[in-house]
């Protein structure tokens, strides 16, 4: 669907707005604030992850994404 140069899609109870000629820029002070939550997340979840293998070395595997996507973010990779 299109309105006004603007494309809607609809995806079950939401929209998803696309505006092609708008930048979205995040200041440095959000930024760094955002690695920095990152970062912590990724050192919980790190922690996590060596409680799961000493305690159940089975589900290990549970905590990777999110350790993964966290060192990923906080890398500023994506």
């Amino acid at each position: 669907m299109r309105y006004n140069g603007t494309f809607i899609w609809k995806i079950e109870l939401c929209y998803i707005i696309f505006e092609p000629n708008k930048t979205i820029t995040m200041s440095q002070e959000d930024n760094k604030t955002n690695t920095k939550n990152q970062w912590i997340l990724f050192a919980v979840s790190t922690l996590a992850l060596i409680a799961m293998l000493i305690y159940v070395p089975t589900f290990f595997w549970v905590v990777l994404p999110i350790q993964l996507t966290s060192f990923v973010m906080a890398m500023r990779w994506i």
